[in-house]
């Protein structure tokens, strides 16, 4: 494992932490209005998040770094459209190594 791999999946935990703590930042700024709303997240704000940390980690970064971060996209999504999430502290190159590794084994094979 690379440490351009480790570092996308660190850089995937930190946007998820960016976006944690953006929504708390407007949970908080919200409780003060005294309003009632089902939604009060600076979605502008989060998207600003996102759009910076796609380009360093996707647009912009070596082929490593990019497969570490997508992988914690891949896992987020399929976790989303199953109705689940992790429940707390989780490893992305750790969730996402065995697929990678039959990947990689086919491959290995093919050739």
């Amino acid at each position: 494992m690379t440490n351009q791999l480790r570092t996308g999946a660190l850089a995937f935990m930190q946007l998820l932490a960016d976006v944690h703590r953006q929504t708390e930042a407007d949970f908080e700024a919200a409780a003060d209005l005294d309003i009632e709303h089902e939604d009060l997240r600076d979605y502008a704000s989060i998207v600003d998040i996102i759009a910076a940390s796609l380009r360093l980690n996707v647009v912009d970064a070596d082929a490593d770094r990019r497969e570490g971060f997508m992988r914690g996209l891949a896992d987020m999504f399929a976790l989303h459209v199953d109705g689940a999430a992790h429940s707390g502290p989780f490893d992305v190159l750790a969730v996402t190594e065995a697929s990678f590794r039959a990947r990689r084994a086919a491959a290995q094979s093919r050739q």
